[in-house]
């Protein structure tokens, strides 16, 4: 494993024992529509698609998670760092400013990172009993309307606990309970 791909695992780590306060990020669609008319979530696909997503910390810091490419394959990458803060994105067609008010915000309890063939694979921030996994990906629709997902493309693709954030039922993370 090289030097960059240990700092973006630790950098990764260093989100445990953290408080998320905020998600925000820019979402991309599934499809390309005319005018107004792309499609951003089908029951089909288990995943938010998104082009990038930041995490802000209760101590202000905000931690910015995107795909890095290497070669023909992508994987997860992290930055510390605001997105844009003074910087007006201009956001249309394919592209909007995500809603995550779904994922859960609070203390992170853990950070599993899986890696293969060098690249990060998979992200899993653990808050409370609620997991949020991140995977480089992207959603192509078919010519006959059906959608396929690849993995190790440029998107960010989320999960949490296991389906489309917003098709999971948990709003706020639920503290583990104590065996003391």
């Amino acid at each position: 494993m090289s030097h960059y791909h240990t700092q973006l695992i630790r950098k990764f780590e260093s989100l445990i024992g953290a408080t998320i306060s905020d998600w925000s990020g820019v979402e991309m669609a599934l499809t390309e529509g005319c005018e107004g008319g792309e499609i951003w979530e089908h029951l089909s696909v288990p995943y938010l698609q998104m082009f990038v997503i930041e995490a802000t910390l209760v101590s202000g810091n905000c931690f910015r998670i995107y795909t890095d490419q290497a070669d023909t394959i992508w994987g997860l990458s992290i930055r510390e760092g605001p997105l844009a803060r003074g910087v007006e994105l201009e956001l249309s067609g394919i592209y909007r400013e995500g809603d995550l008010s779904y994922l859960p915000r609070g203390h992170v309890e853990d950070v599993e990172v899986t890696i293969a063939d060098g690249l990060i694979r998979c992200v899993t921030i653990i808050i409370g009993v609620s997991k949020i996994q991140f995977l480089p990906g992207e959603v192509y629709e078919e010519p006959n309307g059906n959608f396929r997902i690849v993995m190790q493309d440029e998107s960010v693709l989320v999960q949490l606990d296991g389906v489309h954030p917003k098709q999971n039922k948990t709003q706020m993370a639920t503290p583990r309970k104590s065996s003391d």
